[in-house]
């Protein structure tokens, strides 16, 4: 018995064939203003009004410290955000978004709505609220699962919590999703 599973059987695959398929309408949106999609992510966190911390605003963003200064820096001098000196603590550097920054964000909020609420009526409203509700799970529980570090002291029962979960690791979970009337 083979053990390959066609690749929609892997939550990864389908979340990453997900992620891909809405970057590339977010991006579509985006590009639009001149900007990319890591730039429009920066601009919605700003839009709460109060400085971030470079760490606190790589992490809310989804971008590595790296990443955020690079990105933030041609931001700058594209005059959407603006760093300066923490009030509550001068060693520190906040950033916050400039009025042409705010400006661009709003438009391109009012544009990402409207495109989330075609894909809502797509999937219907009851059906995209819960898988928003079980992503918003899922990115918790895996939080709480951190990657072993030493696999080569692991043991089988170490693992079985993930071999349950992820068919990509459990090739009998897969076989099992893979049948029809183990679909509920």
């Amino acid at each position: 018995m083979s053990d390959h599973q066609p690749m929609i059987h892997y939550l990864t695959y389908l979340l990453t064939q997900a992620d891909r398929q809405g970057a590339a309408h977010l991006d579509g949106i985006v590009r639009e203003e001149g900007i990319t999609i890591e730039q429009w992510r920066i601009l919605r966190v700003l839009s709460d009004g109060f400085g971030w911390t470079m760490g606190d605003l790589a992490e809310a963003a989804l971008l590595t410290l790296p990443t955020l200064t690079r990105v933030a820096d041609r931001m700058v001098g594209q005059a959407f955000i603006y760093r300066a000196t923490d009030p509550a603590d001068r060693r520190k550097v906040v950033i916050y978004l400039s009025d042409k920054g705010r400006a661009v964000g709003s438009r391109l909020h009012g544009r990402v709505i409207e495109q989330q609420q075609k894909l809502f009526a797509a999937l219907g409203r009851e059906k995209a609220e819960q898988l928003m509700s079980l992503l918003q799970e899922l990115n918790a529980a895996s939080d709480d699962v951190a990657p072993m570090r030493d696999e080569e002291n692991a043991t089988d029962s170490d693992h079985q919590g993930v071999l349950d979960a992820d068919p990509m690791l459990h090739p009998q979970a897969a076989e099992q999703l893979a049948r029809p009337d183990s679909v509920s």
